[in-house]
C-alpha cells in the first residue's frame, strides 16, 4: 500500500510541476464553466446551487479547463 501511495504522490507532483491543478469544488457555487452537474439532491446543511458531492475530479492546466468535475448539486425545494 505504501508503494502505491508513493507512486500517487509522485504522479501528482509531476502534474503540479507541469501546471496541472486539481479542482477543489466541494461547497463551491455551481459554475458550468468548471462543473458538470450529474444529479441534484436536497441537503438542509447546504445552500441551493452549491456542490455537495464530486463523482469525478476536474483538472485545469495553466488556468484553462482540462476536464470538468462531475458533481451533485444541492437543490432544496
Amino acid at each position: 500500500i505504501s508503494g502505491i501511495e508513493m507512486t500517487d504522490q509522485t504522479f501528482h507532483q509531476v502534474l503540479s510541476k507541469n501546471g496541472i491543478q486539481k479542482l477543489d469544488v466541494i461547497g463551491q457555487k455551481f459554475d458550468s464553466n468548471f462543473h458538470q452537474a450529474m444529479t441534484e439532491r436536497s441537503s438542509p446543511d447546504v445552500e441551493d446551487g452549491h456542490v455537495i458531492e464530486v463523482y469525478q475530479t476536474g483538472y485545469t492546466i495553466q488556468d484553462r479547463l482540462l476536464r470538468p468535475a462531475m458533481v451533485a448539486v444541492c437543490k432544496n425545494s
